[in-house]
């Protein structure tokens, strides 16, 4: 163990004794720490991981046969199991596909930046350097997670990301300076074998991981099919399963409620309702393909198609997405802040999934009137062309909190000029009682059959 992580046990031993030791704190960290125990007991959980360990025992046997591991390496091992081969399990029920699972093993061992931390753990700091260090680096690695999530100010996460950046390059620093200074005393086949380490051994639970977030998947499938229709069929759960054919992707698309298989009573039914969903995946995903490829051809393209919409239709289903939600939040506060619509409350609304796919620099700009009786919010699309939406003084049945109708006999929505943001009356919608094209379109992901 070296200094690196003997300092890592010691920070995890001091806040564990501290919570411990804590009057109002250990009462709920020995109920959560029981609870945790029980659900581990009345799930497959300790079955898994003795497989799990059987398996990756076994492939090290195989590594120590080959020469690529020996018992110096024994504790890298167990860390490099705990810390990265262990956290895999959980990441692999979240896959949605075997390119998505093979794409997250890889960035956990053949990456640069899991290279890079092999690197410089070869040579660690004296331990009351890294006792000092640990906690800095936790808590600005915390601020800049934050940041990346949009839960913290921009400006805070760069500054955590930068101090973090340098020192990355400290450490990079010091370890090639020990590398020039103690040349003729490293082991470089060790060294080899260690790197090689951090490399196969979370590489080999890929063949584990696959068929583990398979049966997760199916599993949840089940007994939702079964919690729906009850008494269904082990025949028919049969053919459920049989018909995924085992791909983690259809596994991960299939919509219990909508597919039709629950209703089945026989192995014919069910395989005949699972060929359909089969089917109707293959149709979406070719027209999505068909859709996307539009997207890419008519970038840049000015003019508009025979309905009078855009042609060139980049980010416009993401945009009217966030507009629309923009629309629900002032129906909603309207009430709540003396009948006025807001306008400086734009980031904090539209913010995680209310952005719709949109960037964190959304663009999106609200404007009220002087009074707040009147709003209207807007983007400027990558074609140039503005989309907006607006709202007039609402009604006491559109006022009401939690509801977002829109007014009847005024278009809530407009497509605004593409130079200049247009009028305000323009921009409300006051000259028009019929919806834009740009609205009536369907911009979104191929809808289902009916």
């Amino acid at each position: 163990m070296n200094e690196r992580e003997l300092a890592s046990l010691i920070w995890l031993v001091a806040v564990v004794a501290t919570a411990v030791l804590n009057p109002k704190v250990r009462p709920a960290l020995l109920e959560s720490t029981k609870q945790f125990l029980q659900a581990l007991a009345s799930r497959p959980i300790p079955l898994l991981l003795g497989a799990y360990i059987v398996w990756c025992a076994g492939w090290v046997a195989v590594a120590a046969a080959l020469g690529l591991w020996n018992w110096s390496l024994a504790l890298e091992t167990a860390l490099i199991f705990m810390s990265v081969c262990l956290p895999l399990i959980t990441s692999a029920t979240k896959s949605r596909s075997g390119p998505e699972l093979l794409r997250h093993v890889a960035r956990q061992t053949i990456a640069i930046s899991a290279l890079v931390a092999v690197y410089v753990n070869l040579f660690p700091l004296p331990l009351w350097a890294e006792l000092l260090l640990l906690p800095i680096v936790v808590g600005l690695s915390f601020k800049a997670e934050q940041g990346r999530r949009g839960r913290a100010a921009a400006a805070s996460a760069r500054r955590a990301q930068l101090w973090l950046s340098l020192m990355g390059l400290g450490l990079l620093t010091w370890t090639a300076l020990q590398f020039v200074a103690l040349a003729e005393e490293l082991d470089s086949a060790n060294l080899l074998r260690q790197l090689l380490l951090s490399i196969w051994l979370p590489a080999i639970a890929l063949p584990f991981l696959y068929p583990l977030a398979f049966f997760s998947t199916v599993e949840t499938h089940l007994k939702r099919l079964v919690y729906s229709n009850p008494g269904m069929p082990h025949r028919a759960q049969l053919a459920f399963v049989l018909g995924l054919h085992g791909s983690l992707r259809l596994a991960a698309k299939f919509i219990a409620d909508r597919s039709g298989v629950g209703a089945e009573r026989t192995f014919a039914g069910a395989k005949r309702a699972m060929a359909d969903f089969r089917s109707e995946l293959d149709r979406r995903e070719r027209l999505e393909t068909e859709r996307l490829d539009r997207l890419r051809d008519f970038a840049g393209e000015t003019g508009t198609d025979g309905t009078g919409a855009q042609l060139d239709r980049r980010q416009f289903h993401e945009t009217k997405g966030a507009l629309r939600f923009v629309h629900t939040a002032q129906m909603t506060r309207f009430k709540g802040q003396g009948e006025r619509f807001w306008d400086d409350l734009t980031d904090m609304v539209l913010s995680g999934p209310s952005l719709h796919g949109l960037p964190r620099d959304h663009g999106v700009s609200v404007e009220t009137t002087a009074d707040g009786k009147r709003w209207r919010a807007w983007r400027r699309m990558p074609s140039g062309w503005v989309l907006g939406i607006g709202e007039p003084t609402p009604s006491a049945s559109t006022a009401t909190p939690g509801r977002s109708r829109r007014p009847t006999g005024l278009s809530t929505t407009t497509l605004i000029g593409s130079t200049r943001c247009a009028t305000w009356d323009r921009s409300i919608g006051t000259e028009t009682t019929r919806r834009k094209p740009e609205w009536q379109r369907v911009d979104c992901a191929v809808p289902r059959r009916a």
